[in-house]
Protein backbone atom coordinates (compact mmCIF):
# COMPACT_ATOMS: atom_id res chain seq x y z
CA UNK A 1 0.00 0.00 0.00
CA UNK A 2 1.46 3.29 -1.18
CA UNK A 3 1.16 6.28 1.35
CA UNK A 4 -1.27 9.04 0.04
CA UNK A 5 -2.85 10.37 2.85
CA UNK A 6 -2.47 11.18 6.90
CA UNK A 7 -6.03 11.85 8.40
CA UNK A 8 -6.03 9.72 11.45
CA UNK A 9 -7.11 11.89 14.34
CA UNK A 10 -10.77 13.15 15.12
CA UNK A 11 -9.53 16.42 16.84
CA UNK A 12 -10.88 19.63 14.97
CA UNK A 13 -8.09 20.74 11.65
CA UNK A 14 -6.13 24.02 12.45
CA UNK A 15 -7.46 26.60 9.95
CA UNK A 16 -10.90 27.33 8.24
CA UNK A 17 -10.80 24.74 6.01
CA UNK A 18 -11.37 20.62 6.46
CA UNK A 19 -8.85 18.56 5.76
CA UNK A 20 -11.30 17.28 2.79
CA UNK A 21 -11.95 20.53 1.40
CA UNK A 22 -8.42 21.38 1.20
CA UNK A 23 -7.74 17.49 -0.49
CA UNK A 24 -10.99 18.43 -3.32
CA UNK A 25 -9.82 21.74 -3.81
CA UNK A 26 -6.11 20.90 -4.02
CA UNK A 27 -6.62 17.50 -5.87
CA UNK A 28 -9.17 19.53 -8.37
CA UNK A 29 -6.99 22.20 -9.46
CA UNK A 30 -3.74 20.42 -9.93
CA UNK A 31 -5.67 17.93 -12.19
CA UNK A 32 -7.88 20.74 -13.92
CA UNK A 33 -5.51 23.70 -14.09
CA UNK A 34 -1.77 22.06 -14.56
CA UNK A 35 -3.02 20.30 -17.90
CA UNK A 36 -1.10 21.44 -20.82
CA UNK A 37 -4.28 23.24 -22.76
CA UNK A 38 -4.77 25.63 -20.02
CA UNK A 39 -3.63 29.51 -20.76
CA UNK A 40 -1.30 30.03 -18.62
CA UNK A 41 -1.43 33.70 -17.13
CA UNK A 42 0.32 35.65 -14.21
CA UNK A 43 -1.69 35.23 -10.88
CA UNK A 44 -3.03 38.62 -9.20
CA UNK A 45 -2.28 39.61 -5.81
CA UNK A 46 -4.20 38.64 -2.71
CA UNK A 47 -5.13 41.92 -0.61
CA UNK A 48 -6.79 42.06 2.05
CA UNK A 49 -7.55 38.20 3.26
CA UNK A 50 -6.00 36.08 6.04
CA UNK A 51 -2.95 33.86 4.65
CA UNK A 52 -3.00 30.22 5.09
CA UNK A 53 -0.09 28.15 4.56
CA UNK A 54 0.57 24.43 2.89
CA UNK A 55 3.78 22.77 3.22
CA UNK A 56 5.55 21.67 -0.33
CA UNK A 57 7.80 18.78 0.38
CA UNK A 58 9.56 18.52 -2.91
CA UNK A 59 13.34 16.57 -3.35
CA UNK A 60 14.38 19.56 -5.92
CA UNK A 61 18.44 19.24 -5.62
CA UNK A 62 18.12 15.15 -5.49
CA UNK A 63 19.04 13.13 -8.76
CA UNK A 64 15.89 11.72 -8.39
CA UNK A 65 12.24 12.95 -7.74
CA UNK A 66 10.04 15.03 -10.88
CA UNK A 67 8.74 17.39 -8.41
CA UNK A 68 11.22 19.92 -10.36
CA UNK A 69 9.32 19.64 -13.37
CA UNK A 70 6.09 20.58 -12.20
CA UNK A 71 6.58 23.22 -9.32
CA UNK A 72 5.24 26.11 -11.86
CA UNK A 73 1.88 23.86 -12.14
CA UNK A 74 1.61 23.55 -8.64
CA UNK A 75 1.96 27.63 -8.07
CA UNK A 76 -0.32 27.75 -10.61
CA UNK A 77 -2.89 25.33 -9.02
CA UNK A 78 -2.84 27.49 -6.07
CA UNK A 79 -3.41 30.69 -7.91
CA UNK A 80 -6.61 29.34 -9.68
CA UNK A 81 -7.79 28.14 -6.32
CA UNK A 82 -7.14 31.59 -4.87
CA UNK A 83 -9.39 33.80 -7.10
CA UNK A 84 -11.83 31.20 -8.35
CA UNK A 85 -12.44 28.83 -5.86
CA UNK A 86 -11.74 31.06 -2.00
CA UNK A 87 -12.04 33.93 -3.60
CA UNK A 88 -15.27 34.78 -2.24
CA UNK A 89 -13.91 33.78 0.91
CA UNK A 90 -11.43 35.87 3.51
CA UNK A 91 -8.73 33.26 3.34
CA UNK A 92 -6.23 32.24 0.39
CA UNK A 93 -3.40 30.04 0.09
CA UNK A 94 0.08 30.10 0.15
CA UNK A 95 3.14 27.66 0.39
CA UNK A 96 6.45 27.04 1.87
CA UNK A 97 8.48 25.07 0.04
CA UNK A 98 11.37 22.91 1.97
CA UNK A 99 14.06 20.55 -0.58
CA UNK A 100 13.66 17.35 1.08
CA UNK A 101 17.00 16.38 -0.97
CA UNK A 102 14.71 12.73 -0.62
CA UNK A 103 16.07 12.44 2.47
CA UNK A 104 13.56 11.04 5.39
CA UNK A 105 15.16 13.66 8.23
CA UNK A 106 15.62 16.33 6.08
CA UNK A 107 11.61 16.05 5.14
CA UNK A 108 10.95 15.75 8.61
CA UNK A 109 13.10 18.76 9.87
CA UNK A 110 11.69 21.14 6.71
CA UNK A 111 7.48 19.14 8.20
CA UNK A 112 8.29 21.15 11.46
CA UNK A 113 10.01 24.46 10.32
CA UNK A 114 6.44 24.10 8.84
CA UNK A 115 4.57 23.53 10.86
CA UNK A 116 6.00 26.47 13.35
CA UNK A 117 5.39 29.04 10.41
CA UNK A 118 1.31 28.00 10.41
CA UNK A 119 1.24 25.12 7.90
CA UNK A 120 -2.29 23.87 7.44
CA UNK A 121 -1.61 20.70 5.43
CA UNK A 122 1.67 19.37 3.36
CA UNK A 123 2.15 18.25 -0.17
CA UNK A 124 4.38 15.90 -0.16
CA UNK A 125 7.13 14.11 0.43
CA UNK A 126 7.68 12.58 -3.11
CA UNK A 127 9.88 9.60 -1.63
CA UNK A 128 9.53 7.53 1.41
CA UNK A 129 6.64 9.08 3.34
CA UNK A 130 5.82 6.52 6.32
CA UNK A 131 7.09 8.28 8.87
CA UNK A 132 6.06 11.76 7.38
CA UNK A 133 2.71 10.61 7.10
CA UNK A 134 2.93 9.77 10.93
CA UNK A 135 4.03 12.89 11.59
CA UNK A 136 1.25 14.71 9.95
CA UNK A 137 -1.34 12.27 11.48
CA UNK A 138 -0.02 13.04 15.18
CA UNK A 139 -0.39 17.26 14.55
CA UNK A 140 -4.02 16.23 12.71
CA UNK A 141 -2.65 17.97 9.29
CA UNK A 142 -3.94 16.27 6.08
CA UNK A 143 -1.04 15.10 3.71
CA UNK A 144 -0.86 14.62 0.15
CA UNK A 145 2.00 12.24 -0.84
CA UNK A 146 2.80 12.01 -4.84
CA UNK A 147 5.45 9.24 -6.10
CA UNK A 148 5.75 7.87 -3.01
CA UNK A 149 7.21 4.27 -2.54
CA UNK A 150 6.94 3.75 1.52
CA UNK A 151 4.27 2.09 3.26
CA UNK A 152 2.33 2.57 5.87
Amino acid sequence: MTCNLSLRSSKKPRGPLTPNQFLSLTIFALLAYSSPGVVRAECPPVVGRERLFIGFLPALTANKGQSKHFVGAFKFALCQINHHVLGSTPYYLDYIVHDTKANTTVALRGMTDQFQKGSIAFIGPEDNCAIEARLAAAWNLPMISFVSAGDT
